[in-house]
């Protein structure tokens, strides 16, 4: 008599469904920690050029400060120098003097010196500052859309400082302005303007280059997403082999155990039971 033909499909499609969970809940879970992996790489970089800006920042306000409390200083002049004309308008304030033996220096005030770092760091490629307000004294330092915007929220007292990503010319920069508040040693130059200690004088804009440190982090989100994609596959691979070799004893014990309830041990035909079945 034939061998009784049984169907394993379904236990064979439960096995394969069950690995199948399993290997979806795995990868979900290895796509969870890359994927904040990767929120935190950008996280990063808006924290470490913020970090670096403010310090920039910081740096810029000690150097006015200390040059506010001396009252600007006098450098020797050279020939075509010229002295800044917006200083003279300023009531009372000496702009040039000469020394002994006839050598003539002119004042520098913080706003200029401040500049003049500027221009040096920005040819360095390391950052570059601007001192701006709303009424500046010099129109070279008329406050562009960011810092005009950045400048009537410092107004209005509603943030204390405003940072984000702007594209130039040479490439992405990372943008930051905090507020510039008038002190004692500001009234000097700025105090037939009407400010006041306290007030809300301007602001400093301090712009560092971003594109090296974008370049790296997208590199480092490529290897992100390729070492996700390599795990994932590992782990379909894997689940794959382990349910192929399962599947395959399964079917093996379904068989023995079909052989074992349908024959007798002894002779190997069909038993009592299954003959009355048939």
């Amino acid at each position: 008599m034939p061998p009784v033909d049984f169907s394993f499909s379904s236990s064979s499609q439960a096995v394969r469904r069950y690995l199948v969970g399993i290997g979806l809940i795995i990868n979900l879970i290895v796509l969870s920690i890359f994927l904040s992996f990767y929120l935190r790489t950008d996280a990063l970089l808006n924290q470490v050029l913020l970090n670096s800006a403010r310090s920039f920042f910081d740096e810029i306000v000690v150097t006015r400060q200390w040059l506010a409390e001396h009252q600007g200083i006098f450098v020797p002049m050279k020939p075509g120098d010229q002295v800044n004309p917006y200083l003279q308008k300023v009531p009372g304030l000496k702009t040039t003097i000469r020394d002994k033996d006839g050598q003539n220096y002119m004042l520098k005030n913080p706003a200029l010196i401040t500049r003049e770092i500027s221009q040096i760091a920005d040819r360095q490629g390391a950052f570059r500052f601007k001192i701006t307000s709303l009424t500046p004294l010099n129109p070279d330092n008329r406050a562009d859309d960011f810092e005009q915007k950045a400048l009537e929220a410092f107004q209005q007292k509603t943030v204390s400082e405003q940072h984000g990503f702007e594209n130039a010319d040479n490439g992405p920069v990372f943008r930051y302005m905090s507020p510039l508040i008038t002190e004692e040693a500001c009234l000097r130059c700025h105090g037939h303007q009407g400010y006041t200690v306290g007030d809300v004088r301007g602001g400093i804009s301090v712009s560092v280059p971003a594109g090296p440190i974008m370049k790296a982090m997208q590199v480092n989100r490529m290897y992100i997403v390729l070492s996700v994609l390599g795990v994932i596959l590992v782990i379909a691979l894997f689940i794959f082999f382990i349910a192929r070799h399962f599947i395959q004893n399964l079917k093996k014990a379904e068989t023995k155990l079909v052989e074992l309830a349908t024959t007798d041990s002894l002779t190997g035909l069909l038993n009592r039971r299954e003959g009355f079945r048939r």
